[in-house]
């Protein structure tokens, strides 16, 4: 009797621990969101400058907003040799990037300058477990 009595109350922890991890899964990138915001794939990125800013006045600046599962865009459209500021800003959840075949790796809110001297297509991916549509967080730098 007091065999089965131990057994159901691992049982209800059991059961109590994997709903609590689940919801802490779910937390971390909240509802999801209907991607009616996305800006279309063939916009270019941010690329205004801000006067006064410590980088040069031409400098491109490129922005990654990360939600709920996504990315403000589908891609980001940056010139090839030209030194590029890159910003994850993180508007829902915790996300971070990393950008395919580059040493980019930034956590929320950070930036880099990064020059891209190949043209061509850098995946960027969401490196933070974020929940059930973290393997979605996808999208690319266009290099021209």
């Amino acid at each position: 009797m007091c065999l089965e009595g131990n057994n159901s109350m691992k049982k209800q922890i059991s059961v109590a621990m994997t709903a609590l991890a689940l919801a802490i899964m779910l937390a971390a990138c909240g509802g999801n969101d209907s991607g009616a915001n996305k800006t279309p794939a063939n916009t270019p990125a941010n690329t205004e400058s801000s006067a006064g800013a410590d980088n040069a006045a031409t400098g491109q600046q490129l922005t990654i907003e990360a939600t709920n599962f996504e990315f403000d865009k589908d891609e980001y459209i940056v010139k090839q040799g030209e030194p590029v500021t890159i910003t994850l800003k993180s508007v829902k959840g915790n996300h971070g990037i990393s950008i395919n075949n580059t040493d980019i790796n930034l956590k929320r809110n950070e930036s880099v300058e990064y020059t891209f001297d190949a043209p061509g297509e850098y995946q960027i991916v969401c490196n933070i477990p974020c929940g059930n549509g973290h393997a979605k967080m996808v999208s690319k730098v266009v290099v021209q």
